[in-house]
């Protein structure tokens, strides 16, 4: 009886941990490999702490980990061509904007080629804004669209 009480009290504890992570997918309707960031200001900022793009980080984008069922996954930054990229908050989708300082009603989203991510630095690449489109949404465009992004 203690065994299932302590696997109740597990799975419950996992479920409510889930309830507070969600995701904008992106996905990508190009040929290219692509990764993804988001603002909510209109230009991109350098962060030391909490980027997937840092350079000490580069192992978390690069590394591709395989599955016991031959799955490969990588960041979940990251989207190959016809895939999807995933960009994971904290809280509710509707949260998304009130959690985070989002001043005038809109998310950025940046889009970078593959090659600018592995030949460039996170703070070059901030600071000379060099990513390859950018798409801004507000929170009710993001609803309409099921909270999936298509990059063309």
């Amino acid at each position: 009886m203690k065994k299932i009480v302590v696997v109740f009290l597990f799975m419950t504890l996992l479920s409510k941990c889930a309830d507070k992570r969600c995701t904008i997918s992106v996905l990508n309707n190009t040929n290219q490999t692509i990764y993804v960031d988001y603002s909510f200001i209109d230009s991109l900022h350098f962060s030391q702490t909490d980027d997937v793009f840092l350079d000490q980080n580069r192992k978390s984008y690069d590394t591709a980990y395989v599955f016991p069922n031959g799955t490969v996954s990588y960041s979940s930054n990251r989207a190959e061509p016809d895939s999807l990229a995933y960009l994971i908050f904290s809280g509710t989708r509707e949260r998304i904007f009130q959690n985070n300082n989002c001043v005038d009603g809109k998310l950025r989203l940046y889009i970078f080629k593959e090659e600018t991510i592995r030949n460039y630095s996170w703070e070059t690449i901030c600071k000379y804004q060099m990513y390859e489109k950018k798409l801004t949404f507000s929170e009710e465009e993001l609803r309409r669209s099921n909270w999936t992004v298509v990059y063309e």
